[in-house]
């Protein structure tokens, strides 16, 4: 059994003040190089695109400390502080909402369960990618989630 607060030496994880915390600023705007920052991303469904070939594109893949906290850290994030939970959760309610809003711009709500839809399967498309030793493999994975998430 996990404590409620996992160890975490480098304060990554388990930040004191959790709105400055690490992953609070590369789940809400940091990481936008990788399609996750609502303001580097146009509107409507080209936004959607955007982001699904960035999130699931072989250099986000490659680069796991510049990239998204959810593909790198759900492991480490689960067994952190109430606090650290919470920092994470409204940075994935924000892209949640980025993502929901692109589906359906009049009626944001109506592509909410899509959203989640979507946002689960890039991220466990992106840890599968990373975890494999077969580059050829891991570019198929990344390729068939890109593939998948567009038919959501």
């Amino acid at each position: 059994m996990h404590s409620q607060r996992h160890s975490d030496p480098q304060g990554v994880l388990d930040p004191a003040v959790p709105s400055s915390s690490p992953i609070v600023i590369l789940h809400t705007s940091g990481y936008s190089r990788y399609g996750c920052g609502a303001a580097a991303l146009p509107p409507g469904r080209a936004g959607l695109e955007a982001f699904l070939l960035e999130y699931l594109s072989p250099e986000h893949r490659d680069s796991p400390a510049d990239g998204c906290p959810s593909a790198a850290l759900l492991d480490e994030i689960g067994r952190c502080a109430t606090a650290t939970k919470d920092a994470y959760t409204g940075g994935t309610r924000s892209i949640l909402d980025e993502i929901a809003t692109r589906l359906a711009p009049g009626d944001p709500r109506s592509a909410y369960g899509k959203a989640v839809g979507i946002f689960t399967m890039v991220a466990g498309t992106l840890q599968l990618a990373r975890a494999l030793s077969d580059p050829k493999l891991s570019d198929e994975v990344l390729a068939h989630g890109i593939e998948n998430a567009r038919r959501s």
